[in-house]
């Protein structure tokens, strides 16, 4: 019984032993075994050491006692909530079996974040400790490897185990994580981002310049506001995922702050968009007041980052995640109902945005840390959202092209009113008067001088007194239809006045005045009017002048209308002919 007993105590020891992994004399915790797989998370292999003394060197952290205060770091992420400056010194170890493919493959560890101070990577080699220096507070050039990334070459593993330790100099960050990557993967992998990452700038570019172009030949501001808000979004991104290292060396405090401004601005231009393109100023005044408690927000996150408060600018900037999906949907919905064309493409945009928005602050919240589309979805989101509102502008401007057509539309209908006679649908003597003065200054110091015809019904009041007004106005619409179908089509038949009636005939002579007048006059005299069942016939008589080099409109008005006169007092159903020169 008591070698049962111990058999199964050996037994039990031995599966914890496994079950820990191996262990390397000096190196507690886990170690990593680098096998067929391309990448591996190093959270469950890595050790940490808090310490606030600085001045602390590899040699020291490396040898006793500093080596047995390494801890497991815990969890799937290294964090420092600290506001302050502080150093943390990370180890782990690794190794691969001898004669595997995984020996002979070149590893790297790779960060994904981009915000560190300063971070010194030290690998064994045979003569001690090789260190790479670098960090946003050391020159670009400090790097390894080129990369957005802070990236570094892993010892050759089939050498045995080897450990490497991290020397990490930074302020409070986000959850920091580390993985080993297989050459051939990382470069894959880093093809794929970039990719991506091309991709999406290039949409943002093309929709600033796209749009910047239509702002600046339309004048519109509201165009302005897009393109603002598209461009501090493109800056940002270019921040918050480590492009823009390559191009300048900041350093970390003017790295951050640049940041944050440009997030601030972001977010006001955002709000300015949303009340252009929504039109709340007309709409919704609750709403509008909102959007302008939001353009302030937004300036409050670039005054924080100014004066170099970066945890306020980011609780901030995390706090506008929440708020500005919800205004911005409600605003949306609000116009939606209200007619406003550009709010479908607006609420697909926004709804696109904020969920690239919950998902990426719930990456830095804690949850989906670390995840490829979680790490990259609000500059995919971003993306998408540029060409969506793109799109909404687009509506905006057919929905204001056709306002401005129906208003035209509108203008010229109440000024075809002005200008028309209610009853026979000529114009009026307002337009007669009008555009007489056009047509004879017009034809000054040249021949093409317009003639002039006055046509006025015979015995008009008698018809109306015998027969009735309504009658009467039968009489008038005829002659109207008449004479527009009888003067060209540049003529301009108006009623004067009563049974008066004048036409300006543009470039015409007076023989062919004259037959346009005599056609009226033959064409009206041969209809029959039935009042009361009473057969009648109505004539009319007509008076045909021409102007006169420098004459003014009175007097070639008062010539045209003695020719009618004259008509009328030769006996009536007649044309007289003015052949004043």
């Amino acid at each position: 019984m008591p070698y049962r007993l111990l058999n199964v105590l050996c037994l039990g020891l031995l599966c914890i032993l496994v079950a820990s992994g191996p262990a390397w004399p000096g190196e507690p915790g886990r170690v990593l075994e680098l096998g067929e797989r391309p990448a591996y998370d190093l959270a469950p292999y890595l050790e940490v050491l808090d310490v606030a003394e600085g001045r602390l060197t590899i040699d020291q952290v490396s040898a006793e006692p500093w080596s047995r205060r390494f801890k497991p770091m815990g969890g799937p992420a290294f964090e420092s909530p600290s506001r302050g400056l502080r150093v943390h010194w990370l180890r782990f170890t690794a190794f691969a079996p001898k004669g595997s493919v995984a020996a002979k493959t070149v590893w790297l560890v790779a960060t994904d974040y981009v915000y560190l101070n300063k971070i010194n990577f030290y690998r064994p080699t045979p003569d001690g400790w090789e260190v790479i220096k670098t960090g946003l507070n050391r020159p670009f050039s400090t790097r390894e490897l080129v990369n957005r990334n802070f990236v570094f070459t892993l010892p050759q593993a089939d050498h045995g185990p080897f450990t490497c330790y991290m020397r990490l100099e930074t302020k409070g960050f986000n959850p920091l994580h580390f993985h080993a990557w297989s050459l051939p993967a990382f470069i894959s992998h880093t093809t794929k981002e970039n990719y991506l990452f091309a991709i999406c700038y290039g949409v943002l570019l093309s929709m600033i310049a796209f749009n910047l172009f239509i702002a600046v030949s339309l004048r519109d501001r509201v165009y302005l506001y897009y393109v603002g808000y598209i461009l501090f979004a493109l800056v940002s991104m270019t921040f918050l995922h480590g492009q823009v290292t390559a191009l300048w060396d900041f350093g970390t405090q003017t790295f951050v702050r640049v940041l944050w401004v440009n997030m601030g601005l972001f977010t006001a231009f955002a709000y300015l968009f949303m009340r252009g393109i929504l039109n709340t100023r007309s709409l919704s005044p609750l709403l509008d007041k909102l959007l302008i408690f939001g353009f302030c927000y937004g300036l409050g996150i670039t005054a924080a980052g100014l004066m170099d408060l970066s945890w306020i600018s980011r609780w901030l900037t995390l706090g506008s995640g929440i708020l500005s999906p919800l205004l911005a949907l409600t605003a949306g919905m609000v116009s939606l109902r209200r007619g406003v064309a550009a709010a479908r493409y607006f609420l697909l945009a926004w709804g696109v945005l904020a969920a690239a928005v919950v998902i990426f602050v719930i990456q830095e919240l804690g949850p989906l840390q670390g995840e490829y589309w979680s790490r990259n979805s609000l500059l995919v989101g971003t993306a998408l959202e540029s060409i969506l509102l793109s799109l909404a502008l687009a509506a905006r401007i057919r929905s204001l092209k056709e306002e401005r057509k129906a208003l035209a539309a509108s203008e010229t209908k109440f000024k075809n009113l002005s200008y028309t006679d209610g009853l026979t649908g000529l114009f009026n003597k307002r337009f007669f008067s009008l555009h007489l003065e056009q047509a004879m200054r017009g034809a000054r110091g040249s021949d093409d001088r317009p003639c002039l015809l006055f046509i006025d019904l015979d015995d008009f009041k008698l018809f109306n007194d015998t027969h009735g007004h309504d009658q009467g106005d039968l009489v008038l619409k005829r002659l109207a239809e008449v004479i527009a179908d009888s003067v060209r089509s540049n003529d301009m038949p108006c009623r004067w006045g009563g049974e008066e009636f004048a036409v300006i005939l543009v470039d015409a002579t007076l023989e062919s005045a004259a037959v346009i007048a005599e056609r009226i006059r033959q064409r009206f005299g041969q209809g029959v009017f039935c009042p009361n069942g009473q057969e009648v016939r109505q004539t009319l008589s007509a008076g045909v002048a021409r102007a006169k080099q420098d004459e003014s409109a009175d007097d070639f008005i008062r010539r045209a209308d003695q020719a009618l006169y004259r008509a009328k007092r030769a006996g009536k159903n007649r044309l007289f002919i003015s052949r004043a020169a």
